[in-house]
This record gives C-alpha cells, sequence and structure tokens, in this order.
C-alpha cells in the first residue's frame, strides 16, 4: 500500500488548479524497483475519468494519462551513495523544471532499504541520515514542495516481547515533521492510515482501499 500511495500522490501532483490541484510535476526515486509505469497509467486514466465526470467540462484538454505519467521523473538509485547523488542533485534539476509546471512532490520510496542491507556504522548511518532530512527540508522549503519520506517497517525485540515499529530507530523518527502509519489488520480487505506526528493536526485514524 506504501508504494501505490507514493504513486497516486505523484499522480495527483498534475491535478489542474480549477479542480483544486497544484497543475505541476513529481519526481520519484525508487531505490526499491518498485515503480510500476503500468499500474500508473491504470491509476492515472482512472483519476482523469473521475475528473472528467465530475467536473462537467473545467478540465483542460493537456489532462491526459500520458500527460500524467510525462510529469512523473523517475530516478532508479542503487545505493545510499547513488540515492545520496540523486538528492544532492536536486535542486539544479528543480531549477530546470520551473516551466511550463514546476515540481510540487518528490518521494523517496524507501529510505530504509540500503540502509538496511549495509552494514555501515551506526553514527554514519546517522549522519548519512541526518544529511538527507535536511536536504529534503531545504528543497521544500525553496521549492515549495512536499518532500515524502517512504519507511519500512521492522521488528523490535524488548524483555523477550517482539513489536513491529518504524525502521532507521528514534533519529529518523525525530527528523520528519509529520508521520503516518499504513497498517493492515489481519482478514480485513481495508487498510488504516495513522496520523501519529503533525505540527498542525491531531492524531487520528482513517480507513482506506487499495484498488
Amino acid at each position: 500500500g506504501k508504494t501505490q500511495l507514493a504513486m497516486q500522490l505523484c499522480i495527483n501532483a498534475s491535478l489542474p488548479e480549477k479542480v483544486g490541484g497544484v497543475c505541476g510535476q513529481a519526481v520519484y526515486i525508487d531505490t526499491e524497483g518498485s515503480f510500476s509505469p503500468e499500474r500508473c497509467h491504470t491509476m492515472a486514466t482512472a483519476l482523469v475519468q473521475h475528473v472528467r465526470k465530475s467536473s462537467r467540462g473545467a478540465v483542460p484538454e493537456w489532462f491526459e494519462p500520458d500527460t500524467i505519467l510525462n510529469n512523473i521523473h523517475v530516478f532508479r538509485v542503487y545505493d545510499e551513495a547513488s540515492q545520496m547523488a540523486t538528492l544532492e542533485a536536486l535542486p539544479q534539476f528543480l531549477e530546470k523544471q520551473q516551466q511550463p509546471r514546476p515540481v510540487r512532490v518528490v518521494v523517496l520510496d524507501s529510505i530504509a532499504f540500503h540502509y538496511r542491507s549495509t552494514t555501515a556504522d551506526y553514527l554514519g548511518r546517522t549522519r548519512s541520515l541526518s544529511t538527507t532530512a535536511s536536504l529534503l527540508s531545504d528543497l521544500a522549503t525553496k521549492y515549495s514542495i512536499a518532500a515524502v519520506v517512504i519507511n519500512q517497517m521492522t521488528t523490535k525485540i524488548s524483555d523477550n516481547v517482539s513489536k513491529i515499529v518504524p525502521a532507521l530507530g528514534e533519529s529518523w523518527a525525530h527528523a520528519v515533521t509529520t508521520r503516518l502509519i499504513l497498517e493492515q489488520a489481519p482478514g480485513l480487505t481495508h487498510r488504516t492510515c495513522r496520523l501519529v506526528k503533525s505540527p498542525h493536526k491531531p492524531c487520528g485514524v482513517a480507513q482506506l482501499d487499495v484498488r
């Protein structure tokens, strides 16, 4: 569900202003190889059909699935070094994309993948995560974008009791501004989205379906 939500955010970035969108582009940094152009095209087609049906002719002609996919710039990164290099190169890329529609969302899916598969020391990982958080925060402020970082869940054992917790520990948990946790209970078709950290909103829970 996390990757599908990330792709939906990138698709929604193309929504025209006439229907309440930001009329922009998206950057998708793919660390796991999970981005699916075919699935993304299906989702874009469903969005276009929904918007055209509900907006009563207020949608511009350019708002089509192929245009939406052209507005999503995918960077496939294969290790921690290329991930950091991509983030450091983003300011120059965002400057070039200011016209005709600027980038409005940057997605990193997922940040934990390369850190969990490496034997790098804990302090080095912490410094790298801190640098990543700082780079994304600066981009969000300077270019008025939403920086969305997908994390993974892992098992933590304490006092012989195991529980599922977000990966990368407390240092990363404190670095983000807003935290959402997606869950699916066994035997249920719907998922839940929990807001566990926000500077503006109270914590809460909402149900969602992935189709």
